[in-house]
């Protein structure tokens, strides 16, 4: 009797399962496993959780996800889930198979991605991307935008040249506190003939 209670505990120390139900307001599992009489589903277990020092990651677990579950003394009512498994069969397959690249991805299709032989982070949003932030420093060699910009509040300062291969419009004044050059003409220093004779008028003040 012994030995067969001893046997038991020992198989089943660890377990293999999937999730059958998720109560993400008490942040609480429970798992379907096999046993020799059939499938069984476990007691609530307490939900795996990602803490360290400096952030607490929250990770809503989804149904038909494969589990580790590590159990004391073989009881399941005393496991702890240690970790998760893909599964293809339950459409939770890994999204890539590049040693090279570290994802995460979202189920809309957003992405988060670095690649490690490219040397590259990308970040793909389906639809919105938000930066809220009391400053954002952005310091690269070269920035590239594509589509529209539209800025609203504020004014936008730079130290350097701007170059526009298109028009400029805008609805409120255009200054300079220098001068302002249009096909090589001076807008504050140029100069016309004065009423048709060769004296030339003063520039604009």
């Amino acid at each position: 009797m012994f030995t067969s209670e001893l046997y038991r505990k020992l198989e089943g120390l660890v377990q293999i399962g999937t999730i059958a139900e998720a109560d993400h307001a008490s942040k609480r599992l429970r798992v379907r496993y096999d046993t020799d009489v059939g499938d069984q589903v476990s007691a609530w277990l307490n939900w795996p959780a990602e803490i360290s020092r400096n952030c607490i990651h929250w990770r809503p677990l989804r149904t038909g996800t494969q589990v580790i579950i590590l159990a004391e003394s073989g009881d399941l009512s005393n496991g702890v889930i240690v970790g998760m498994l893909y599964s293809s069969g339950a459409g939770i397959a890994a999204p890539t198979s590049s040693p090279d690249i570290d994802l995460i991805q979202f189920d809309d299709g957003t992405i988060i991605q670095y690649d490690s032989g490219a040397s590259a982070l990308t970040v793909t949003a389906v639809d919105v991307l938000n930066l809220n932030a009391q400053t954002l420093n952005i310091n690269a060699g070269q920035t590239n935008w594509s589509g529209a910009i539209s800025h609203g509040g504020g004014g936008v300062d730079t130290s350097g040249p701007l170059t526009c291969a298109s028009t400029i419009s805008a609805t409120g004044a255009i200054s300079s506190a220098t001068t302002i050059n249009t096909n090589g003409i001076s807008l504050h220093e140029h100069t016309h003939r004065e009423n048709g004779q060769d004296n030339q008028t003063d520039p604009p003040s």
